[in-house]
């Protein structure tokens, strides 16, 4: 489901430790105060298993 948001560019379920897979997932956010945290907001929205949420990098086009 997360791969049917529009600023979605690339999405890949990886192995993390122990049986556990995470899912690394490339966006292209515009600029502005809350943008990230309201897209993190959705992703948690999409299923109650998502545990954590973290930003790798950011950067500016």
């Amino acid at each position: 489901q997360i791969d049917g948001f529009d600023e979605v560019q690339a999405v890949e379920v990886k192995p993390l430790a122990f049986g556990m897979m995470f899912i690394e997932v490339q966006v292209v956010l515009g600029e502005g105060e809350g943008i990230v945290d309201g897209f993190e907001d959705r992703v948690r929205g999409v299923d109650p298993l998502v545990g954590q949420i973290e930003a790798l990098e950011m950067g500016r086009l």
